[in-house]
């Protein structure tokens, strides 16, 4: 288990974490989504492969106005289960009646008052060859840094072992340390520290050496940027995930709504292009027209990710110009170089 590592904003305070449940529901909105809630159980036929809901009654609709989207089950015993509507006339979509037909059968009937979102052209979660959105979101939180802490107890020394941070490996990953000096007390709020730091390499050995001592008594962070498919609420506290990416629903990242909706979309945009491009039931001009309009989506999120790469992501701040302070530690007072300033 990797010690304490907590997300943090930009100004030191903690974020808080982000559901796969409002990611995705947030890129469905882009591709099209519609959220329901189930209103009772069928009469007749296979229950356990009929959905009823208030909200698909529509006797102007028809039969099979729905096409083949997919049914995905966010609440309830049977949260996380999905299925595919089936496209048949006089099976598939029955308005008169506000019922889906399913692909195949629920292990039981889905009961009244069950959320489910219902996605087109992909499903929630993956099956079989078709990406899911799930997918496509843990792919863009694998993109993007965010700014976290990693608190470390003082030892009396200046050094400190990075070998619990093996995928910290380098300088331009820590943004500074926050501590309560100069002559502050153990209990005051943590600031940005005037003093410098510098990671050291022996082998494969790492070590964090500041520029003062920390005493046992002493409590200071350390500002990093880490993936954001790596530091995910596991529903009990903020985790350096061995698997990256968000498990379940309920797991939370630190990410910004907004970046993964489009990071995500570029990732959805670039398979569904690919998807199409393999279709053997489309014409040449069908199909033509279809990776240009996706194309063009493609590009319209791919300048909005730019944009947050370019003015929004944390990047590496230099280390305070040492001549410009005194560096203090246990052996008096002395004069620092100009080492660590670009």
């Amino acid at each position: 288990m990797i010690p304490i590592i907590i997300p943090s904003g930009g100004g030191g305070g903690a974020v808080a974490g982000v559901t796969l449940t409002t990611y995705r529901r947030a890129l469905a909105d882009q591709l099209g989504m519609l959220l329901v809630t189930t209103s009772g159980l069928a009469t007749v036929g296979d229950t356990t492969r009929i959905v009823l809901s208030e909200d698909f009654r529509d006797d102007e609709a028809g039969y099979d106005f729905m096409g083949r989207p997919w049914v995905y089950v966010s609440s309830g015993a049977q949260a996380g289960t999905q299925r595919r509507i089936v496209s048949q006339p006089e099976t598939g979509y029955q308005g008169a009646g506000g019922a889906l037909v399913l692909s195949r059968p629920f292990s039981s009937a889905l009961p009244s008052g069950s959320i489910i979102e219902i996605t087109s052209p992909l499903p929630s979660k993956r099956h079989l060859a078709v990406k899911g959105l799930n997918e496509c979101i843990n792919e863009a939180l694998a993109l993007l840094p965010i700014r976290a802490r990693i608190v470390f107890t003082g030892n009396g020394t200046d050094q400190h072992d990075l070998e619990d941070y093996p995928w910290l490996t380098s300088e331009d990953e820590i943004l500074g340390i926050y501590d309560s000096y100069p002559g502050g007390a153990t209990t005051d709020a943590l600031t940005r520290s005037p003093h410098s730091f510098r990671v050291v390499e022996n082998g494969v050995d790492r070590t964090l050496v500041t520029d003062i001592r920390y005493s046992a008594a002493q409590t200071f962070e350390l500002a990093v940027i880490v993936r954001a498919d790596r530091l995910v609420h596991d529903g009990t506290g903020w985790i350096y995930a061995t698997t990256p990416g968000l498990q379940a629903d309920s797991w939370m990242a630190a990410a910004p709504e907004r970046w993964v909706t489009a990071f995500g979309m570029v990732k959805a945009s670039q398979f569904l292009y690919r998807m199409v491009q393999q279709r053997k039931d489309l014409d040449r001009q069908e199909k033509g027209s279809l990776l240009a309009d996706i194309d063009r989506e493609r590009r319209v999120w791919a300048r909005a990710a730019m944009a947050i790469r370019v003015n929004e992501f944390p990047r590496p701040v230099a280390n305070p110009l040492r001549g410009l302070i005194s560096g203090v530690n246990d052996n008096g007072w002395r004069e620092s170089s100009m080492a660590g300033w670009p």
